[in-house]
């Protein structure tokens, strides 16, 4: 039902991300009683019925949801030149608007032959520019500014209807507070600034996994000297960030336009500095956080053969990451995680340079 309305694009997604698409909450499926071989017992714990209370609530609350919400309209060959249309990502979300082109003579575009499955569109406004199309290997922003053609695969064109910023997923989802949308991003020159990509000598966040000897990190942390105008900066902007967590709403409200290492490659920190990759790896360990099933798995093997996990952590960090999943907390968990690698790290003086690893530019 949510893929026919063009909620998702694949049946087989799961509840958790289902919920996340059509009522805008997350669904916690990262717990342990996912994996419980006592499911078939006479008696279940209080634990296990409320977790298997909840998927039927939340199977119920999609259900209500897209039976009040309409398909979107599709594009097909009899679609007039002209109409209005919304280009959807992989991930169904609206990177473009247009119109269907007005040339119908489906003549090559920008060197791409036109195929039956595909449409000439006309675009008028961007949304991301970094998002990739596929027939023209090539991202948004790179065409210039608007007008332009392009060719698109009709399975990803919607008509357009009502706000024009809304997906078939926007439209389902219930209303949040005017506090969450105002979180949402607008500013064009922001977009274009988080989704502009890292260059290889930006990117100070190489080398984060490699061999590393933990005790040499804690001594040369324990034993540095912070900058007291860097360590005043940062503590200054930390404080202007709203972290009330009882005031947060639980509505996920931003649009996933890069991943987290490239976010992570934003702050602006030099890579000869003597703590970027210790700064590197607990910023790592603050935003991604094992999955505790996996992680219980991988450790009781790893027992098994006279190791452990913080052994493997130290000396083959990607071997670790291949066999566990990791996900990003919600803002209440992450927000103070991060404030304290921050407040951490950011001042410590570099032995060789004495500057602060984070300066204002940074901050």
């Amino acid at each position: 039902m949510a893929k026919a309305q063009g909620v998702i694009s694949d049946a087989r997604t799961g509840l958790a991300d289902i919920c996340a698409a059509v009522l805008h909450a997350r669904m916690d499926k990262s717990t342990p009683l996912r994996i419980r071989t006592d499911w078939d017992n006479e008696e279940l714990s209080n634990e296990q019925l409320r977790y298997a209370a909840l998927d039927a609530w939340v199977s119920l609350q999609v259900y209500q949801h897209l039976s009040h919400c309409s398909p979107s309209e599709v594009i097909t060959n009899t679609t007039s030149p002209g109409t209005p249309v919304s280009v959807l990502h992989d991930d169904r979300k609206v990177i473009a608007h247009g119109i269907l082109s007005l040339d119908s003579s489906g003549s090559p575009c920008r060197g791409v032959n036109h195929t039956p499955s595909q449409a000439c569109v006309t675009i008028q406004h961007v949304v991301v520019p970094a998002a990739l199309l596929p027939v023209h290997g090539a991202s948004l922003g790179s065409f210039g500014a608007p007008p332009f053609d392009i060719l698109v695969k009709r399975s990803k064109l919607r008509k357009k209807s009502g706000d024009q910023n809304q997906t078939a997923a926007d439209q389902c989802r219930p209303q949040v507070p005017s506090s969450t949308q105002s979180m949402e991003f607008t500013n064009q020159d922001l977009l274009q600034f988080l989704s502009t990509p890292i260059s290889a000598d930006q990117d100070w966040t190489e080398a984060v996994d490699d061999p590393v000897d933990i005790t040499e990190d804690i001594e040369d942390i324990n034993g540095a000297e912070p900058d007291r105008l860097s360590l005043q900066e940062g503590l200054a902007l930390l404080q202007e960030i709203h972290s009330n967590p009882s005031v947060w709403p639980a509505s996920i409200c931003s649009r996933v336009i890069m991943d987290v290492w490239h976010a992570m490659a934003r702050i602006k920190v030099s890579k000869e500095h003597g703590f970027r990759r210790p700064f590197a790896r607990a910023l790592r360990d603050a935003i991604l956080i094992p999955d505790a099933a996996d992680k219980y798995r991988i450790s009781q093997y790893l027992d098994s053969i006279g190791s452990s996990w913080d052994d493997v952590l130290r000396y083959n960090a990607t071997w670790l990451w291949k066999h566990c999943k990791r996900t990003i907390p919600p803002p209440e968990e992450l927000y103070p995680l991060v404030k304290e690698v921050f407040a951490t790290f950011g001042p410590l003086l570099d032995a060789k340079t004495r500057q602060p690893l984070f300066n204002s530019r940074a901050w």
